[in-house]
């Protein structure tokens, strides 16, 4: 089984989840919506910045293969199936990931 996980919206943290995949999705998510170097003691947990400003055409590779590798890293029970870039429509650049994950634990 698949799901689906994006970072849209707050993030409703639920300590000690007594659902594992609960637990795996939200673990994915909050990976997602954390950017690196914002967590004190565990500064490379997240995404990295050094895509703001740079092209599309170079920051898409460089999203996609940070995130494969963060969820590898931080989040092993889940399995990256397939990621995808929203583009916002205005000018602001924003680009809001959607990743298909499964759970291997």
């Amino acid at each position: 089984m698949t799901y689906l996980v994006t970072q849209d919206g707050p993030i409703d943290l639920t300590l000690n989840e007594p659902d594992e995949t609960a637990a795996i999705l939200q673990n994915v998510r909050v990976i997602l919506a954390t950017l690196r170097g914002s967590v004190p003691l565990y500064r490379e947990f997240g995404l990295s910045s050094e895509h703001f400003g740079r092209p599309i055409n170079t920051v898409v590779p460089m999203l996609f293969a940070q995130i494969k590798e963060a969820i590898e890293t931080y989040e092993p029970r889940a399995v990256v199936m397939q990621i995808d870039l929203e583009r916002s429509v205005s000018e602001t650049g924003l680009i809001t990931p959607a990743v298909e994950v499964s759970i291997n634990a």
